[in-house]
């Protein structure tokens, strides 16, 4: 925001920023206009990091992992950009500090929307990075899968 600020294109920026939670929030504290009973979707404790799935609650329709949800944003934003709705989209930034950095970078090297749409993923002081060799990834690894913390 405050880059698109200096540039003056504050006008023409959509900032979006997704909860990755891990409480339950009533659906009408985000939105008075959403059903009520309605729930946000939330994780155990920091599973989101890895691309943990989320809780299941009263009201969802099962499970989501927080990269996949990642993924549906961006493939939200390509489509409004294909369909008209957002026809001067021109870039789309993931941005992820401390913990945020450690989700986004995961996200992006296990996530082929990054591949397949204009994204560009900045992060800053991560606690811990990917770390790649001739071991990593194991062949178990899959996009868009969950395929637990020994892979």
């Amino acid at each position: 925001v405050l880059i698109a600020d200096a540039q003056n294109e504050a006008a023409s920026t959509l900032t979006m920023a997704p909860w990755f939670g891990n409480a339950m929030v009533p659906a009408q504290l985000w939105n008075p206009l959403l059903p009520s009973g309605s729930e946000s979707i939330h994780w155990s404790g920091s599973s989101w990091l890895s691309g943990g799935d989320t809780r299941i609650s009263s009201t969802s329709a099962g499970t989501y992992s927080s990269f996949t949800v990642l993924d549906k944003l961006v493939e939200h934003l390509e489509n409004q950009k294909h369909n008209g709705g957002l026809p001067n989209l021109k870039q789309i930034s993931i941005a992820g500090f401390s913990a945020g950095c450690q989700m986004a970078s995961r996200w992006a090297f296990f996530s082929a929307a990054v591949v397949s749409a204009n994204v560009q993923v900045i992060v800053a002081d991560c606690s811990s990075y990917l770390y790649l060799n001739s071991l990593r990834p194991s062949p178990e690894c899959a996009v868009a899968r969950n395929t637990g913390p020994d892979h």
